[in-house]
């Protein structure tokens, strides 16, 4: 029964030896068999570790790259089904580690759907800093959001894939809610900030309108629907330049 119970964790867990070290404990304490029978010695468990399904098992390390394999193993599956109509089994045969190695990184599918989310969000603010750290007043930072926003790093297929179904996903899920939310706040905030010495009192509603516009032009132009003439960036600049002057 042991023996049984080992095979099945060492094909279950074959490529994350941390954990299986841990599953072999708990069968270890279940059977009674003590830690040298499971373990005899050094030697053996090196060549467990190096013949398991004829590959060497990685070493402390791996999971994060484990982790970042699984993350753009679930946008590449959310594009190609365009929903969450996916199952963490094909996440994880994208990503070509085991299910139980998916579970025991994320624990859900949900859970890993939002680390996708996390790290797109993180893409963005690595754009957003990029853009802002080559411009020197506010208008130009202001500028520099939007470009970062709406520019073509965004509209990589993958990536309006999810977006699209994160906004819909929000709405089921808090904890996606409240990453949409994160998101939301910040962009807001880094518009008020650059705004007030451009338009004063008024730069929370001018900043709301602006984050408006940049969320609604986005799910417009991800869907085809905007107009080929008009240029996403271009419209919103347009609505900064009417409140800067206070024309609206």
């Amino acid at each position: 029964m042991a023996g049984q119970a080992f095979d099945a964790v060492l094909d279950l867990y074959s490529s994350d030896e941390p954990v299986l070290r841990q599953h072999l404990t708990g069968i270890g304490r279940c059977t009674g068999l003590s830690r040298k029978l499971i373990f005899p010695s050094a030697r053996a468990h090196n060549g467990v570790r190096q013949t398991m399904q004829g590959k060497t098992m990685p070493k402390v390390g791996m999971e994060p790259i484990r982790r970042r394999s699984l993350v753009e193993a679930a946008i590449s599956a959310n594009h190609a089904r365009g929903s969450l109509d996916i199952t963490i089994r094909d996440i994880a045969v994208r990503a070509g580690v085991s299910q139980g190695l998916a579970h025991h990184y994320f624990g859900s599918k949900d859970a890993l759907i939002v680390s996708a989310m996390r790290h797109l969000l993180t893409e963005y603010g690595k754009q957003v800093r990029v853009q802002i750290g080559r411009a020197s007043t506010p208008r130009e930072r202001i500028s520099a959001i939007i470009r970062a926003s709406l520019g073509r790093e965004q509209f990589k297929p993958e990536t309006v894939s999810v977006w699209l179904v994160f906004y819909v996903h929000a709405q089921e899920s808090d904890e996606a809610h409240a990453l949409l939310s994160v998101y939301s706040r910040r962009l807001t905030s880094n518009l008020v900030h650059n705004l007030k010495p451009l338009v004063g009192a008024r730069a929370q509603t001018v900043a709301e309108g602006i984050a408006s516009m940049i969320d609604g032009l986005y799910i417009r132009k991800a869907l085809g629907s905007l107009n080929t003439d008009a240029a996403a960036e271009q419209l919103v600049e347009d609505y900064v330049e009417m409140q800067i002057a206070g024309k609206a």
